[in-house]
């Protein structure tokens, strides 16, 4: 081979090796839309088979360098279809929506169910529609997205309590309150969640659906899951919102002229001394200086104008996540400053958290679970301000200011110290919470279909309220109030799951078993002052607390180390389904409580549930083009309600000062309530009729039910004669009824 022949060669395969490069190593780019056009922000795209991806920006754009060409792009987003496309430039990808609900994963207690094999009532909703209602408590977006499911706000302060209402209550004394799972672990609530941590809200609403609780189950139960970290390259969001808040409509009140001579006139129907009163108050009458007409030319004050004001939300959230096939994460941090639209109100949240799962083996898997919040609500006195649309529109009364005797009951309208800009002014409240929870679990493939789990959960909790007074609403006498409490919560439950092999396509039945330890306790102190020097602020009360003026008699210090309370549970579940078509499910459990006597520490409650898919049968063949569900469910089951107070069946004690030679000596007594050794658990037992639908490719789904809920057994104070020593006594002597769709 001559040279110029050599030559010729080696140039064809460098070309052909530089043709390749660029072959295999070019830079994929593409824009993401839904069906409408709209680009779609935040949309993984990921080389498949490798780590190589990134996310659509603002425009739902993306560019990912070093991608072979021969290389598929897989387009990934939530609650969408997944898509896999040829690697390339300028790619347009459409993401039609996941409308398979029925292969949707629904949370039950102690696991999880494909939608389309409930045989139980269960509601649910995502996280993303939850993220959308910008608000400080999560229950809060909870309104209006669930059937059954009744959230209303104790009142309009930002961080204000929530009442959640599953199918209505039960209970006449106890609590009503449903119970909250997070992640597996019992909390007292969920304000101190963010919704961007939430990944779904699974509600339980039929005793076949929350026997599995048992004593806790009686009010429903909220199974909160928040989000993990998955497959795939390390992930950074951001996400914060900012919201302008204002009262958008406000009562208006009368002008000085109206307001007075309606006063007046009504007054003097009741009686001549009231009218009298009336007139000498607002000068008025030939008697007090005829300054009737005086008041047309006054200046309305509306006191709620000066209540309210235009308020401003932050909310700020970091998350980190990511992983590998055998190690995943997630973290998150997440800050919210929520000012209420009335004066000197707010809510502020701190709240971290993490979360790890490690594949050990094969066989073995670890779970970690760790969040923290803190949380500050900024208040003062509510009660004057919530009807400060009754108070005088006057600022300077033409007759005697201090004379308001002739208002009757009416008085407090008119007083300067019930003035709601002084009492908003005077009265300060402060609320801190800290709360610590942290969960680990083991789980164990044992063999083919059996699993096995184990996990311990701790859960602390500190709370602090100061209220300050500072003495113009009290008889110039300030006071101020420390209140205190801790509590822990300890949670060991032991599960095992076997899904049962060889029974054929046409048969799956599988059984749960599982034992739970539960142990809580709380304790609380509050101390009371009044009468502090003349000048201290809020900050001075709480740094010495005990300068107050011990004659004026009104100082108290009390508190309560709390009765631990201990529950020890054994719960099984069968779940049997035929062809998908006909499905089964059976469930016992056995709770044994310290909050009642030895002889009635025991409770059981079992259920059943069966389901009945119509859409899947022979006969239904010719609707397959429009109904894509049709399922019947039925259900009965009982569960119970141990919240009460561990107290109410043994004897109680207070403390009472005699005098003995002289000497003042401190002494026990019985107190005003006589216990009660034979209390049983409230007792509910549930029916209930139910219908899913969906029709259209689901795009038109639902469910109709009708239910029947009955507590007996309810406690109820029974008052009982004095000749006993004892005012009254907690009796089962109360029955309910509720019923509904």
């Amino acid at each position: 081979m001559n040279l110029k022949e050599l030559a010729r060669k080696a140039v064809s395969t460098l070309f052909l090796s530089m043709l390749c490069l660029v072959a295999f190593a070019q830079t994929a780019t593409g824009l993401v839309k839904d069906k409408t056009g709209e680009p779609m922000i935040g949309v993984n795209v990921l080389v498949k088979g490798t780590t190589n991806g990134t996310i659509t920006d603002f425009d739902g754009k993306f560019s990912i360098p070093d991608v072979p060409s021969n290389a598929t792009l897989v387009v990934s987003y939530i609650g969408y279809l997944t898509k896999e496309v040829k690697s390339g430039k300028d790619l347009i990808i459409v993401l039609e929506e996941d409308n398979k609900t029925l292969d949707e994963v629904v949370v039950i207690g102690y696991g999880t169910v494909k939608r389309r094999d409930l045989t139980g009532s269960v509601a649910s909703v995502t996280g993303e529609k939850l993220a959308a209602n910008p608000v400080a408590n999560v229950a809060q977006a909870l309104q209006g997205q669930l059937p059954g499911v009744s959230v209303t706000s104790q009142d309009g302060r930002p961080g204000a309590g929530m009442s959640i209402r599953i199918r209505g209550g039960g209970s006449i004394t106890q609590s009503n309150d449903p119970l909250f799972i997070v992640d597996g672990v019992q909390v007292s609530g969920i304000d101190d969640i963010p919704a961007d941590n939430i990944e779904s809200i699974d509600v339980l609403k039929d005793a076949a659906s929350t026997a599995i609780y048992g004593a806790r189950g009686a009010n429903g139960v909220i199974l909160v899951t928040t989000k993990g970290g998955k497959d795939g390259r390390v992930s950074v969001k951001y996400n914060m919102y900012y919201q302008m808040k204002e009262n958008p409509k406000l009562l208006e009140t009368m002008d000085p002229y109206d307001y007075v001579y309606n006063t007046w006139a009504y007054m003097k129907s009741l009686g001549d001394s009231y009218g009298d009163g009336v007139a000498r108050y607002f000068g008025l009458g030939s008697k007090y200086g005829n300054h009737l007409n005086e008041y047309k030319n006054m200046t309305t004050h509306n006191y709620i104008n000066d209540l309210m004001q235009t308020a401003s939300s932050w909310n700020h959230d970091v998350s980190l996540s990511g992983g590998t096939d055998k190690t995943k994460f997630y973290s998150s941090v997440n800050y919210m400053d929520d000012e209420g639209i009335r004066v000197k109100s707010g809510f502020q949240r701190w709240n971290a958290n993490f979360k790890l799962t490690q594949k050990i083996n094969k066989k073995l898997t670890a779970d970690f679970d760790l969040r923290y919040s803190e949380i500050e609500i900024n208040g003062s006195g509510f009660g004057n301000a919530t009807s400060a649309y009754t108070y005088r529109p006057v600022d300077n009364p033409l007759g005697d200011a201090s004379f308001t005797a002739g208002f009757g009951q009416g008085d407090t309208n008119m007083e300067e110290t019930s003035n709601p800009l002084y009492y908003l002014n005077t009265v300060d409240y402060i609320k801190n919470m800290y709360r610590i929870r942290a969960k680990g679990a083991l789980t164990w493939n044992v063999i083919k279909g059996l699993t096995a789990k184990t996990e311990l959960s701790l859960n602390r909790n500190w709370n602090q309220e100061k209220t300050w007074n500072a003495g113009q609403t009290e008889k110039d006498n300030s006071s101020a109030k420390l209140k205190k409490s801790d509590g822990y919560g300890v949670r060991w439950a032991t599960t095992l799951n076997y899904e049962v092999q060889g029974l054929g396509d046409n048969h799956n039945l599988s059984f749960l078993v599982g034992n739970e330890v539960l142990a809580s306790k709380s304790d609380y102190t509050e101390i009371y002052g009044v009468g502090y020097p003349e000048g201290f602020t809020m900050d001075d009360a709480f740094g010495m607390i005990n300068m107050t003026t011990p004659s004026l008699g009104q100082d108290y210090f009390k508190g309560e180390i709390g009765t631990p309370n201990h529950t020890l549970s054994w719960f099984g579940r069968a779940n049997y389904s035929y062809k998908g078509k006909y499905l089964l499910t059976a469930t016992f459990r056995a709770d044994g409580s310290s909050k009642f006597a030895p002889s009635h520490q025991w409770g059981y409650f079992p259920a059943a549930a069966a389901a009945w898919r119509i859409s899947d049968e022979a006969f239904m063949e010719n609707t397959r083009d429009w109904l894509d569900n049709l399922k019947l469910r039925v259900s009965y089951g009982t569960s119970g309600s141990d919240n009460i107070d561990a107290s109410l069946w043994r004897e109680t004690w207070k403390t009472e000062q005699i005098t003995v030679d002289g000497e003042k000596v401190t002494t026990y007594v019985p107190g005003d309530m006589k216990g009660n050794p034979d209390l049983k658990w409230e007792t509910t037992i549930s029916r209930n009729l139910g219908v899913d639908f969906g029709f259209f490719n689901n795009w038109v789904r639902g469910s109709l039910d009708y239910y029947w809920n009955t507590t007996k057994n309810i406690l109820m104070k029974v008052p009982i004669d004095a000749a006993s020593g004892y005012s009254y006594q907690f009796q089962n002597v109360g029955k309910t009824s509720n019923k509904g769709s």
